[in-house]
């Protein structure tokens, strides 16, 4: 995970929304209450941002990000495995999760840092796939998912 977290408050815009992701070359900020301890309360992607840019036509307006931030963050404890949380990404078709200790936001885990997990033992399964009595499955997920929300905005999944 990225212990670094970009945030912007409620009154912030998207065209600061957009510079904070160029400048950084991030595709997600956190829409908080406050900088200050700060608590989750809607996210906005690269693709929220370009959503807004094609349906504004061409235009981004200054206007609050509250507005337009996806209401609720998808997040994940802090104990939880890369496995775990793999499986429950491409379970809920999630590109990216809060790492939280509680309510508290610790990291971010997005698909290429799970890629940049597994890509150092990419060799030893393409091996293992290619060996006539390997016996590799699909994906599955034995484990059932439930997720709990913290407050209106925070949703975290726990996998057991």
């Amino acid at each position: 995970m990225s212990q670094k977290i970009f945030m912007l408050p409620t009154n912030g815009t998207i065209a600061q929304a957009k510079d904070m992701m160029v400048k950084n070359d991030i595709g997600v900020i956190i829409i908080v209450d406050k900088l200050k301890d700060p608590q989750p309360l809607g996210i906005m992607t690269e693709y929220d941002i370009v959503m807004q840019f094609y349906d504004q036509q061409g235009q981004l307006e200054l206007k609050d990000i509250k507005d337009y931030m996806r209401k609720y963050v998808r997040a994940v404890p802090v104990e939880t495995s890369v496995f775990q949380t793999n499986k429950l990404m491409l379970e809920k078709n999630m590109r990216r999760a809060l790492v939280v200790d509680g309510t508290k936001m610790v990291g971010i885990i997005t698909q290429t840092t799970i890629c940049r997990f597994f890509y150092p033992n990419l060799d030893l399964i393409e091996k293992a796939a290619n060996d006539p009595k390997a016996e590799l499955r699909k994906f599955s997920l034995e484990a059932e998912i439930h997720g709990e929300f913290h407050g209106e905005h925070l949703k975290v999944y726990d996998i057991g």
